[in-house]
């Protein structure tokens, strides 16, 4: 109960605020691709894993001033399609290419719809899986290894329940039963 307590603080505090303020400043994608991201490694990792993901539609991958990435689907009340938006802060762009490709494929697999957008363990465990079917699972821990040595930019009151659910991910991807098991 405490770690999904973590998890729902984590991902309301340091995500979806995140998101709300920098999706109205994320460039309208003309194509399938925009980004305002300055790295091209990271622009490249983004293309690969949409491109691994085989998904079909608009993305857009924004920079924002936060703690963690965050991903949405923008559905618009027209006939237009809807937009993935991920945003990730500037700092992924020390990442590993593998570590930015097991993010971009955890982030999307939320906004794809794949996932439920509720914010649980459960899910973000799921999508750490689906990441791994698409990225492979050295790709998703390396993301989990560079998350965690990252927690230094995070509230101190809010690193060990991130570093016990980072924990959690990894045994999960590391073992593909408990992966769907939402007690863990």
């Amino acid at each position: 109960m405490i770690r999904l307590i973590g998890t729902v603080l984590l991902s309301i505090v340091l995500c979806s605020p995140a998101l709300a303020a920098t999706v109205h400043k994320c460039p309208a994608p003309k194509g399938m691709l925009s980004t305002n991201h300055t790295d091209e490694r990271v622009r490249a990792a983004f293309a690969r894993v949409i491109a691994q993901s085989q998904l079909k539609g608009s993305f857009a991958l924004c920079v924002h001033p936060h703690y963690f990435p965050a991903a949405a689907r923008i559905i618009f009340n027209d006939h237009r399609p809807s937009i993935i938006v991920v945003s990730v802060p500037r700092y992924v762009s020390h990442y590993s290419d593998d570590a930015l490709d097991g993010m971009f494929g955890h982030e999307i697999s939320h906004a794809a719809g794949l996932i439920s957008p509720l914010i649980s363990l459960a899910n973000e465990k799921l999508a750490d899986a689906q990441g791994r079917d698409w990225v492979g699972t050295a790709k998703m821990i390396a993301f989990l290894n560079a998350t965690k040595q990252s927690l230094n930019r995070i509230p101190v009151r809010l690193r060990a329940a991130a570093r016990n659910e980072i924990a959690v991910r990894m045994t999960a991807l590391l073992d593909p039963i408990l992966a769907t098991d939402s007690r863990t």
